[in-house]
């Protein structure tokens, strides 16, 4: 009886975390996305479509040249559960490591590269935000890991705040691509300030052995492709609009999807870290993990149905006087087509994070695969066909397929063995 007791309270301890952290997280969130709808709307409403269009080329040069730096470092990190300081010691020297070999090649890419000249002013902004982004990836992991959502919600709001800052009197001052550019290093910079400085210490200690150096070195066999899959994946569809349409059209596209931001951030974004360190927790126990899954899945169909009908509104009342009607008619023009995407995005997000934080790392890599072909099969057929109502559509297409085959692995669940944490050589 004592025994039944004792587990009982632990439970309900557990649990107690699992929605405080996700209370935390998801208020912050939702402070943050406020925040961010009001720089969408002021930028949106002074600066014209192409440069969104060089912005988004820019975070899209990110993004490829970030190939280099991934072999699955994140996830072997987020799904380690032993206690030795020397794991998170190597994660941070390899990012940092990493990121070094990325401004080389994003600077080399804007010199070489006759589409990618208009970017040469922006080179020590770019270099910067991607070693500053790598620097501070282990703090968060390590916050994220243990559960600290309340400081990492202050800390988010804080770094929203500065890109707000910075991008609403230099969007009055100064309407151009650098403006845009130097919101995003300083919304990096002011996170990755507070991280570092409120987690420095655990980032030196402990002593890299061989062993931790094989425990990376496993998880990079199977993760690496993994890593540059969803990479890829992720600037595909800039990667695509950038050869086959205008920068005007390309920077419309960039709005759409800071404004599909909403139903994002108020669904898998509200719990996403959350989810991940519930999913690493419960993974001993299958029934608790089923549990958690179906509880995640709910808060994010509810956010996204809330979400799409926030964003619908906007649209009827509120985008032509806040924005301008020709901005309005280019978004609601896409609307419809967004739909599809709108409603499997989060659930298909949610699937891959379960998977990346219970080390299963071939069913990730199967959904990303899959998704990446599907898009570039549909893609490059609808995008020259319809311009970016083209993209919209190939990205409904690849994730509600994706979404249905996730969902068949999901009721098998319950007769799967639960893997081994560490890849046999």
């Amino acid at each position: 009886m004592i025994e039944a007791l004792v587990q009982s309270i632990g439970r309900r301890l557990k649990y107690g975390v699992k929605a405080r952290g996700t209370l935390y997280y998801g208020g912050g969130s939702i402070v943050c996305q406020g925040l961010r709808f009001l720089g969408i709307v002021i930028s949106t409403a002074s600066i014209a479509p192409d440069q969104f269009g060089k912005f988004a080329t820019a975070i899209m040069l990110i993004g490829l040249c970030g190939l280099a730096k991934e072999f699955g470092q994140n996830s072997a990190f987020l799904s380690c559960t032993l206690s030795d300081p020397a794991y998170a010691r190597f994660h941070f020297l390899l990012s940092l490591a990493l990121s070094l070999v990325v401004v080389m090649l994003v600077i080399l890419s804007v010199v070489v590269l006759p589409g990618l000249s208009d970017l040469r002013p922006a080179i020590p902004l770019l270099s910067l935000i991607v070693l500053i982004e790598g620097a501070y990836m282990t703090p968060m992991m390590i916050a994220q890991k243990r559960f600290e959502f309340r400081r990492m919600a202050i800390i988010e709001i804080a770094a929203t705040a500065g890109w707000l800052l910075c991008l609403g009197p230099g969007t009055r001052w100064y309407p151009v691509t650098m403006t845009l550019i130097v919101a995003r290093l300083m919304e990096s910079l002011v996170r990755g300030s507070c991280l570092l400085g409120w987690l420095y210490r655990d980032l030196i200690r402990g002593k890299i052995t061989q062993e931790v150096v094989r425990y990376y070195g496993r998880f990079a066999r199977l993760l690496a492709p993994e890593a540059w899959i969803e990479n890829f994946f992720g600037n595909l569809d800039f990667l695509l609009l950038k050869c086959f349409v205008t920068e005007a059209n390309l920077g419309i596209y960039e709005r759409t999807q800071q404004l599909l931001r909403i139903p994002l951030s108020l669904s898998v974004n509200l719990v996403d870290r959350v989810a991940a360190a519930s999913y690493s927790r419960d993974q001993g126990s299958v029934p608790l993990l089923q549990r958690s899954l179906m509880q995640f899945i709910s808060v994010i169909a509810l956010g996204t149905i809330l979400g799409l009908c926030a964003v619908q509104l906007f649209l009827w009342f509120f985008a032509g006087p806040l924005l301008g009607v020709s901005w309005k008619n280019a978004v609601s023009s896409l609307w419809i087509w967004t739909l599809p995407f709108c409603l499997f995005r989060p659930m298909v997000w949610n699937f891959n994070i379960f998977f990346q934080a219970t080390s299963r790392p071939r069913h990730l890599l199967v959904t990303l695969i899959g998704m990446t072909l599907l898009f570039l099969i549909t893609g490059l057929v609808s995008t020259p066909l319809l311009g970016v109502r083209g993209a919209f559509l190939a990205l409904g297409c690849s994730y509600f397929t994706v979404f249905l085959v996730q969902t068949l692995w999901f009721m098998g669940l319950s007769s799967e063995v639960r893997p081994k944490q560490i890849p046999a050589a």
